[in-house]
């Protein structure tokens, strides 16, 4: 099985929060400045965009940024708290490969707060996942991801989405939809038959 990293395996929106107040602790800046000019950071790719977070740190740090220091810090302080609660043991040895849209140094920097996930096969695209999925596994595959991919994940390839809201946004057309991995197994046997 694939999975996505941010928003699937990953808080995302957690991580950004207290990597902005790490950061503005060590360098001494405005934090909901700093947070506010993320998106001159961002690069698109279609409608997906990559984060330049340490381009942006270094412009908000100024002299004083030395990333090596930043990232060794950052991992002693904030690592392994960024996976969900329903990403147990059993859950990640579901995982074959992670397949993550975004730039490598900023995807690598968050694989890196989570130990839980090493000695698994890591991808790093910046592509469609559904062109990179196609073009690089040559057997039947399962993704899961939060984004709607359904269109975009081709056959042989299956696609399940997590929706980890409270409130439903709709299902796919196939019913591979779940609210946490704790439903997953129940999917994946159904995904088997």
């Amino acid at each position: 099985m694939l999975s996505d990293l941010d928003r699937t395996l990953f808080d995302t929106a957690r991580f950004f929060d207290n990597i902005w107040e790490f950061a503005s602790r060590t360098y001494g800046f405005d934090v909901e400045q700093e947070r506010a000019r993320a998106p001159e950071f961002f690069r698109y790719t279609g409608d997906l965009y990559d984060y330049r977070f340490f381009e942006h740190l270094r412009s908000s740090a100024g002299a004083a940024y030395d990333e090596a220091d930043f990232i060794a810090k950052a991992q002693a302080k904030l690592g392994g708290t960024y996976l969900y609660d329903d990403i147990t043991p059993e859950a990640i040895r579901l995982i074959d490969a992670i397949v993550t849209f975004g730039g490598e140094e900023y995807q690598s920097f968050k694989l890196s707060l989570c130990p839980e996930l090493d000695g698994i096969d890591r991808h790093i695209v910046l592509q469609s996942k559904g062109e990179y999925i196609h073009d690089t596994f040559d057997r039947p595959s399962v993704l899961i991801d939060d984004k709607h991919l359904e269109n975009e994940i081709l056959p042989p390839a299956t696609f399940i989405w997590i929706d980890r809201s409270t409130v439903a946004e709709g299902t796919l057309s196939d019913g591979y939809t779940i609210r946490s991995f704790d439903d997953l197994p129940a999917v994946l046997e159904r995904i088997a038959h």
